[in-house]
């Protein structure tokens, strides 16, 4: 039979391992989720690059097009 002080003192010993390995689980799904929120944040961003991109590429097309119906216009007017 175990003496009681010696059964005490090894369930200490799990309680304070069980306390660690939790403790090393919680660090390791905070970095994931900050890992996480990093690859969000990035993906926002290079969406956001894009979108401008192409907001831009459509307004010099916009200003194109107008550029040409109005030569079209002012041509149909000189003829």
């Amino acid at each position: 039979m175990i003496p009681k002080a010696a059964f005490l003192n090894g369930l200490e010993k799990m309680e304070q391992a069980l306390e660690n390995i939790g403790t090393g689980i919680r660090h390791k799904a905070e970095k994931e989720a900050r890992k996480q929120s990093i690859k969000q944040w990035y993906r926002l961003k290079k969406t956001e690059m894009r979108l401008d991109h192409l907001e831009k590429r459509a307004e010099a097309f916009r200003k194109t097009h107008r550029a040409k119906s109005l030569r079209i216009d002012e041509n149909k007017k000189t003829s």
